[in-house]
């Protein structure tokens, strides 16, 4: 009862106020405007990257890392017969106390709606297991990849210099594993060890964005994340990445996952908001038939692999909608109220390699309201906005009045949920996924996310298709501009020589200004980036040609209305009107009442 009447205390309206007051004001005026522009997406609290800022945080990292998993495996081996020095013993018990995210976890207990299937596999509680994948995973080698370069400036200084692979420094601590830092990456049990994936620079990079350069937190996250992968997926999560696919031999999801997904309860938007990151949306009681351990697993392959795969999401975070409008209050309640929900609920927002910079709810009761507050902890609470809205219209104001765009809303007026573009998006993973799963066998460091396609454009991508999507995207708007401003200078050049070199010119100035080119492939349903430099010269040279048909068609029409009007002017200019209203006639640029087409610049003055 204890537990329970402190629940309703915390779940208080009034009590949650005070304690959201006390929250906010213990932050300083800066950081509070700060957080209040990064939920706007006016601002991002990233730092501005370059090459040689990225190569220390990394370096760093794995020095950090090393001398934790050291110090956490001495904790985890059993002890020796003869016992070990009171010195030895306190020092092996401050390591353990500096290693949060390896600690010795009490195993996870069921919520009570299935106890069959709803407990998970505590792998990380066994010592001897996770001493032996983390003894592996500190023997690993590792590298920072030469496209480790975030910037053009970055790119240029990486091409000045030939940079190479460049092994990482081991810590004093771990000079034992240091004969196995080689940056070989076959495919053999000794080049390609088993767990490279997790000590690849494409993973580590996450979670040094997601704590904005903090090592100390990253790494605590990193370690977190390995416990929280393992319960829930295995040791097989730590190998390569996860796959939703369920045609595919690495299929890891259930069909009760698999339908849990389809229900549409839980998706990523296929747009981006003001500042170019992934929205995802929770609809009502999300999954509330299903085990935890679906739920969860469903949020870290969502949030944590697809979302976090993006670039720029890992450097601004995360925007996420809770949307509690078509559902029974009741059944949230109980759901939210469960002692593993709010356990496990708190336990993956510390552990997913991507922090949220946004958060929306949308709630109808504040008992409801302060039931998530409470369940989604301190951190998250900071970039919370709670909404009491009665519909869909007034959700969809709110949101666009934050920067998020609510044409692809997955809910309809009538609160019907929308599954046409989740369906999509399945399509559009299962294609990605089928090609990655070809290239397992080549280093983690050099596979790109989106080599193999891009279910969804940053705002710093043209898009090349049919249709008028693409027509207001804030990169192609930019492209028409740049396009509209140089098509003078088109009829300059005469020669052929000319005519490429300006062409050329016009694409550096378009990679100048930090955009790229993306092409629609209609049978996958994916963006292919355009690297090649003829198909690049043949489609500037499209929009060039576009942009003067479009011109001389404005100015044709111009003329053509300008000798209407002046026609009109001759033929009109001795009709006098004496109605009040007369004034008006004419400034729709239609006809009068009698049959006269005036100009708006041709009324006669009224005498009041």
């Amino acid at each position: 009862m204890s537990s329970q009447l402190q629940q309703t205390l915390q779940s208080d309206p009034l009590t949650l106020d005070k304690m959201l007051a006390q929250e906010l004001n213990s932050l300083s005026f800066d950081d509070r405007e700060a957080l209040s522009e990064q939920l706007h997406g006016v601002r991002s609290l990233a730092p501005q990257e370059c090459d040689q800022m990225i190569r220390t945080a990394v370096t760093q990292f794995h020095t950090e890392l090393n001398t934790r998993l050291v110090s956490t495996i001495e904790l985890l081996r059993p002890p020796t017969r003869t016992g070990t020095s009171s010195s030895a013993a306190s020092s092996t018990a401050a390591a353990a106390a500096a290693t949060p995210g390896l600690s010795e976890r009490v195993p996870v207990l069921p919520d009570g709606t299935n106890p069959s299937s709803s407990s998970i596999s505590p792998v990380s509680t066994n010592k001897q297991v996770k001493s032996q994948y983390l003894m592996d995973i500190l023997e690993t080698p590792y590298s920072i990849p030469d496209n480790a370069i975030t910037s053009t400036a970055a790119s240029v200084m990486n091409t000045a210099t030939n940079h190479t692979d460049t092994a990482i420094p081991t810590s004093a601590a771990t000079t034992h594993a240091s004969n196995h830092t080689n940056t070989n990456t076959g495919t053999g049990t000794n080049d390609h060890p088993r767990y490279a994936y997790v000590r690849s620079y494409n993973f580590i990079i996450k979670f040094i964005r997601c704590e904005l350069y903090d090592i100390t937190k990253a790494v605590t996250r990193y370690l977190l994340c390995l416990d929280f992968l393992v319960d829930y997926f295995g040791l097989f999560a730590l190998t390569r990445p996860l796959t939703l696919s369920s045609t595919s031999t690495y299929s890891d999801f259930t069909k009760e996952e698999q339908n849990l997904i389809r229900m549409g309860q839980f998706q990523l938007m296929p747009t981006r908001d003001r500042s170019g990151r992934r929205i995802s949306v929770f609809l009502d009681s999300y999954g509330v038939d299903y085990t935890h351990t679906n739920r969860f697993k469903l949020c870290m392959y969502v949030i944590g692999q697809v979302a976090s795969d993006d670039v720029c999401t890992q450097k601004n975070g995360l925007v996420n909608i809770y949307s509690q409008l078509n559902s029974d209050c009741l059944q949230i309640r109980y759901m939210i109220g469960l002692a593993v929900q709010q356990t496990e609920c708190q336990r993956f927002m510390d552990a997913i390699p991507l922090r949220y910079s946004a958060n929306h709810i949308f709630v109808q009761d504040d008992v409801t309201r302060g039931m998530v507050l409470n369940m989604i902890g301190k951190q998250t609470r900071l970039i919370t906005r709670v909404h009491t809205v009665s519909g869909i219209t007034e959700l969809e104001y709110l949101l666009r009045c934050f920067g998020i765009p609510t044409d692809v809303f997955p809910v309809t007026n009538t609160g019907k949920v929308k599954k046409k573009n989740l369906f999509k998006w399945i399509r559009q993973r299962t294609s990605i996924e089928e090609q990655q799963l070809l290239h397992y066998g080549s280093s983690y460091n050099n596979i790109d996310s989106e080599r193999y396609g891009i279910e969804c454009p940053d705002l710093d991508s043209v898009l090349i298709r049919n249709g008028g999507c693409a027509w207001d995207h804030p990169a192609n708007v930019k492209f028409r501009n740049i396009i509209e401003r140089r098509e003078h200078e088109r009829d300059q050049h005469t020669t052929r020589n000319a005519k490429a070199q300006f062409l050329h010119s016009i694409i550096l100035e378009i990679r100048s200004n930090g955009l790229r080119f993306l092409a629609y492939n209609e049978d996958q349903e994916l963006y292919q980036e355009i690297t090649d430099q003829t198909t690049l010269r043949t489609k500037v040279f499209q929009a060039l040609r576009d942009q003067s048909a479009r011109r001389k068609k404005r100015r044709l029409k111009c003329n053509t209305n300008n000798t209407t009007l002046t026609t009109t002017t001759t033929t009109t200019a001795d009709i006098s009107h004496d109605s009040s209203t007369s004034l008006f006639v004419g400034m729709d640029n239609r006809g009068s009442g009698n049959g006269c087409l005036l100009p708006s610049f041709e009324f006669k003055k009224q005498k009041l």
